[in-house]
């Protein structure tokens, strides 16, 4: 098998305890996690002295914009949550002018956001 990426010898995160062993994507998707992995790959990392674990999901994080973009807005929010590992959040509805309580604030949120957000 030809993976796209494979990520070898970083220390690998796993529910049960941290291993070191490489990890084979294929289509976007873990297809591989084996204790060493000598298939082909278009790119390899190289992990070592590194922690492998998934990105995290920030369940609180208030975007203030449209309205209060100086604050924290899409661009220099999402990039600050991108530094520090997380790969989604979840905005909290209050400190955006308006508040995002309907769906017409929601529209104006989501237009707001459009080309960038640097995570999900």
């Amino acid at each position: 098998m030809t993976f796209d990426v494979v990520i070898k010898n970083g220390n690998v995160v796993l529910r049960d305890g941290v291993y070191k062993v490489d990890i084979g994507i294929k289509d976007e998707k873990i297809s591989c996690i084996a204790q060493q992995i000598t298939d082909d790959a278009k790119e390899v990392i190289d992990a070592s002295g590194q922690y492998v674990m998934p990105g995290m999901i920030d369940t609180h994080v208030h975007i203030s914009e449209p309205g209060r973009t100086e604050w924290e807005g899409f661009e220099t929010g999402s990039k600050s949550l991108a530094a520090g590992g997380t790969t989604s959040y979840v905005e909290m509805p209050l400190n955006a002018l308006p508040a995002t309580i309907n769906k017409e604030a929601l529209d104006l949120k989501l237009e707001a956001a459009i080309d960038q957000n640097y995570v999900d």
